[in-house]
């Protein structure tokens, strides 16, 4: 529901990631210096877990959790940083993301 207000409106701001190989043949991830809105964002954008928490109202802890519990896979993970891709972030928000509220009896 969240998310698909955010796809909407342009009131979310995300810079998005780009992930650069270095001489060394190891990987850098720096941040677009630009902010964009989700919505204008193409779906191969990269997002990290602050992005994604800022996306939909949780603290990156949260998101940690809901890698582990919720199968929500990252693309990549450079050093200490998972990256998302936005489409696969709106796959998981369709299918697999927890629901909120009181379970039904």
């Amino acid at each position: 529901m969240y998310l698909q207000s955010a796809l909407a409106s342009d009131r979310t701001p995300i810079r998005p990631k780009v992930d650069v190989a270095t001489r060394e043949g190891r990987c850098r991830v720096y941040a677009e210096p630009k902010e964009r809105p989700f919505s204008k964002l193409p779906n191969n954008a990269l997002l990290d877990t602050g992005d994604i928490g800022r996306l939909l109202g949780a603290a990156p802890r949260t998101v940690y959790r809901w890698i582990k519990e919720y199968n929500l896979n990252p693309t990549v993970k450079i050093g200490r940083e998972y990256l998302f891709r936005k489409s696969e972030i709106i796959r998981w928000y369709e299918n697999d993301r927890p629901v909120m509220g009181r379970p039904r009896l």
